[in-house]
């Protein structure tokens, strides 16, 4: 989460671009997961697809 402060200087998306380059480069591909719509806005604006939806199962 980035601080209400800096929001909207496209600093999520310079992080998550230097992450992904550096496992792409490690031949792996990345996946995320995320419940957060604007997170979502970023993910999508940068290229991933989304492949269903995920859960957490409590006993």
């Amino acid at each position: 989460g980035t601080h209400p402060n800096f929001r909207n200087r496209g600093l999520a998306t310079k992080c998550i671009v230097k992450i992904c380059n550096e496992i792409i480069n490690e031949n792996k591909t990345p996946c995320l997961f995320y419940d957060n719509i604007e997170a979502g806005k970023i993910y999508n604006k940068l290229g991933f697809k989304e492949k269903g939806y995920w859960g957490i199962y409590y006993r």
